[in-house]
């Protein structure tokens, strides 16, 4: 049996504690609600820069920079032929360009856009590395797009890098190909 002296008084919640629980409730909740949108926001921000980048590939100055590419490379059908129907390495087409393109400086044309385009992987890419854009809508637009302008355009942004002495011509987009997912 209890001995009512020996126990402890029972202290009953009185409607002031409940007032305050709730309080202290409500306050958790909240600020966890107010964190929970900051990084809703934060994503949604992030999904429209993204968007945005593929809206300005679609537009000019991207545009015009990548219409003067297809014409450049319009106006060599015999290396596109052999580019096309080849399976050719790396050093093997860095030695056909030397060996046609780059002997003539026919590539001097298409120096400006693709400082042009150099421009907008290096926007692109930091957008991306600062977390600033959704990277998932980036790769599945731009990755398959940059893998093939890596390789299609790898020697001309080199051999700007040894006419300028800029060493980073070129590289953020490799940087950005590189960090696609393989698929």
């Amino acid at each position: 049996m209890s001995n009512p002296e020996t126990e402890a008084p029972r202290r009953r919640i009185t409607l002031d504690d409940l007032t305050k629980m709730l309080g202290v409730a409500v306050a958790v909740i909240g600020v966890g609600k107010y964190f929970y949108d900051k990084a809703e926001a934060a994503a949604h921000e992030a999904q429209a820069r993204a968007i945005s980048y593929i809206e300005a590939y679609g537009s000019d100055p991207v545009l015009g920079a990548r219409e003067a590419l297809y014409g450049f490379w319009a106006d060599q059908p015999e290396l596109v032929k052999i580019f096309g129907t080849e399976a050719l390495s790396e050093r093997q087409y860095q030695a056909m360009l030397s060996a046609s393109l780059f002997r003539s400086d026919k590539d001097v044309q298409i120096r400006a856009p693709l400082l042009l385009m150099d421009n907008f992987y290096s926007q692109m890419s930091f957008c991306a590395k600062a977390e600033l854009c959704d990277r998932a809508i980036l790769d599945s637009y731009f990755c398959e797009i940059t893998q093939k302008n890596v390789v299609a355009y790898g020697p001309f942004y080199e051999r700007v890098r040894g006419v300028t002495g800029d060493g980073g011509i070129g590289a953020e987009m490799a940087a950005f190909a590189a960090l696609c997912p393989a698929g």
